[in-house]
């Protein structure tokens, strides 16, 4: 019995987290067909507002003073990293630490990559509460930053390596597991 109750607990385990991975896919997914109807509906301008076909990029090196623990930053680049969940408008955003891959003393710690439809979306960006909190936390550390804003054209778009799995898919897995729970606990 106590097997049992064992396996059950691993199988619902196994199903909330496949029914959570599939939810960030689902999202994820939401966020990819968003951002690529704005691309195209920005695209497709015509070619007298050429310089709104592009979309504006956003990039900021970050390299904090030496002897600066992760930690401390930690709870900034935390904070920037959650802009995107409020301000609907940002397209992508990204942030990354440096891999140490050929460090120079020339390299940056962190990388912060936003791109927007226009330039009022940047600048809407660019002053939001969430956005200046996050360099209220950061500037403290920072050594230097080094920022462009410019249109980019996208020439290449990779596919997902990774499919979603289908509703039907999720559904049948999670209500198997409602009634295997069911049987065993009738056991």
């Amino acid at each position: 019995a106590a097997r049992e109750s064992q396996a059950v607990a691993a199988v619902t385990a196994n199903l909330v987290v496949d029914a959570r991975e599939y939810l960030r896919f689902v999202e994820a997914d939401r966020l990819r067909h968003r951002n690529a109807t704005i691309r195209n509906s920005v695209a497709a301008l015509p070619a007298s507002q050429s310089t709104t076909t592009m979309t504006l990029t956003h990039v900021v090196l970050l390299k904090w003073k030496p002897g600066t623990p992760d930690s401390a930053v930690e709870p900034g680049l935390k904070k920037l990293s959650k802009v995107p969940l409020t301000e609907t408008y940002i397209l992508s955003y990204r942030i990354g630490k440096d891999l140490d891959i050929g460090r120079t003393h020339m390299n940056h710690d962190t990388a912060v990559v936003a791109e927007f439809a226009t330039l009022e979306d940047y600048h809407r960006y660019a002053t939001c509460g969430n956005h200046l909190d996050a360099v209220s936390l950061l500037k403290p550390h920072l050594m230097h930053r080094h920022a462009v804003q410019t249109h980019m054209r996208e020439w290449a778009t990779p596919c997902s390596q990774r499919t979603t799995p289908s509703n039907k898919r999720v559904f049948a897995a999670l209500l198997c597991g409602v009634v295997l729970g069911r049987l065993l606990a009738r056991r």
